[in-house]
C-alpha cells in the first residue's frame, strides 16, 4: 500500500518538476536574451550617437576651414587635429575626410597613416553600417558636408560591446541554471508540505479501504484532494 502511493506521488512530483524547469527555463532564458538585445541596441544607438556628434564637429571644423581658405592643401593639413579629436574618445577608431571627384574618390585626410577609402558615397542625412575591421567589428558613419564634394567618415570600435554581448551570453546559462535549482527546490518542498503527503494519505486510506480495513481519510480542506477524499 505503502509502495503503491509512494510511487504515484512520486511520479506524479518528477512530472511537476520536469515541466517547472522546462517553464523555468524558456522563461529566464527568454527574458534575459530580451533584456540582452534591449541593451546591445541601446548601447549601439550611444556609439551611434557618439560617432554623428564627431562628425557634425569635424563638419563644422571643415567648413570654417575651407571657407577661409578654399584650398586642397588646407584640408590635408586637417590630419593632426583629427587624430585630436579620436584620441579624446575612447570608442573612436578612425576620422576621415574623404573628398569625390567625379567617380573618384580618395581620403583628402585622416587621423590614421592608411590611405584606404571607407566610405565612397554620402548622403545629407548620416548613415551607419556595422563591419569587420581588421580582426574586430566597427561602426562606420558617414556624412555629406553640404555644399562641398566632401564627406565625413567615422569609425568606432564595437570591441566594448562585443565584449559585453560574450560575457553576458556566456553567463545567462549560469543564471538560468542557478534559478532553475532555486525553483525546484522549492517547489519540492512545496510539493511535499502541500500535496505529496495529503495523496499519500488519501491513497493509503483507499488501500486500506479495499483491503476490508478501517481507514479514515482526512477531508477538512476544501481543495481537490479534500473533495477527492
Amino acid at each position: 500500500m505503502f509502495t503503491s502511493s509512494w510511487y504515484v506521488s512520486r511520479r506524479l512530483q518528477t512530472q511537476l518538476l520536469l515541466w517547472t524547469a522546462l517553464i523555468v527555463t524558456v522563461s529566464v532564458v527568454g527574458i534575459l536574451e530580451i533584456g540582452l538585445r534591449s541593451n546591445i541596441r541601446m548601447l549601439e544607438g550611444n556609439l551611434r550617437d557618439r560617432s554623428e556628434t564627431a562628425i557634425g564637429s569635424v563638419k563644422r571644423f571643415l567648413q570654417l576651414a575651407t571657407t577661409t581658405k578654399n584650398d586642397p592643401e588646407t584640408v590635408r593639413l586637417l590630419g593632426p587635429e583629427l587624430r585630436e579629436r579620436v584620441a579624446a574618445d575612447y570608442t573612436m577608431i578612425r576620422l576621415d575626410i574623404v573628398q569625390r571627384q567625379g567617380d573618384r574618390a580618395f581620403v583628402a585626410a585622416s587621423s590614421s597613416s592608411q590611405g584606404d577609402v571607407l566610405v565612397s558615397s554620402f548622403g545629407t542625412d548620416a548613415t551607419t553600417e556595422v563591419r569587420p575591421f581588421g580582426e574586430r567589428r566597427a561602426m562606420i558613419t558617414s556624412q555629406a558636408v553640404e555644399g562641398t564634394d566632401y564627406g565625413i567618415v567615422a569609425v568606432a570600435s564595437m570591441e566594448n560591446i562585443d565584449r559585453y554581448t560574450q560575457f553576458n551570453r556566456g553567463s545567462i546559462p549560469v543564471i538560468a541554471a542557478v534559478l532553475i535549482i532555486v525553483v525546484i527546490t522549492l517547489m519540492h518542498f512545496m510539493y511535499q508540505r502541500i500535496v505529496s503527503k495529503r495523496l499519500g494519505e488519501l491513497l493509503d486510506g483507499i488501500q486500506r479501504a479495499k483491503a476490508g480495513q478501517a481507514a479514515r481519510i482526512p477531508e477538512n480542506r476544501q481543495d481537490e484532494i479534500g473533495i477527492i477524499a
